[in-house]
């Protein structure tokens, strides 16, 4: 546990780099970053700024995206999701059990959700409704 803190740490200290792949360390600190547990990656995503977060997040495999976004606290799901395009927005969306999306959209506005709402099968969007 004390490893992974470390890890993280020095990817938070090093942030830029790592978005931005420009160096060898940063390079070096993504590979690192994306063998962590999802559960990790999520805290150290709630550290950082909206624009670092939402950078760094859109750099993630989809299928990982899902689990880091899974993750984070609610209040922090809502302004990233909006921020993303739409099809990132619907692959995690797809990819959330409804009672975790029914908690999310508490967090979203009336306009936002019902964008959102139509990305979701019908039958997903059925059954968070009924939630």
């Amino acid at each position: 546990m004390l490893k992974t803190k470390k890890i993280l740490f020095q990817i938070e200290n090093n942030i830029d780099s790592v978005i931005a792949g420009d160096t060898t360390l940063g390079h070096d600190l993504w590979h690192i970053l994306i063998g962590q547990h999802y559960a990790d990656i999520a805290m150290l995503l709630s550290k950082l700024e909206a624009e670092q977060q939402l950078a760094l997040f859109k750099k993630f495999a989809k299928d990982l995206s899902v689990k880091i976004f899974r993750k984070l606290p609610q209040a922090q799901q809502a302004p990233l999701l909006i921020v993303l395009n739409l099809d990132h927005a619907a692959y995690i969306l797809k990819g959330m059990p409804a009672d975790e999306l029914t908690d999310l959209f508490d967090y979203l506005s009336d306009e936002d959700l019902d964008k959102y709402l139509r990305l979701l099968q019908l039958n997903q969007r059925n059954k968070i409704l009924s939630l």
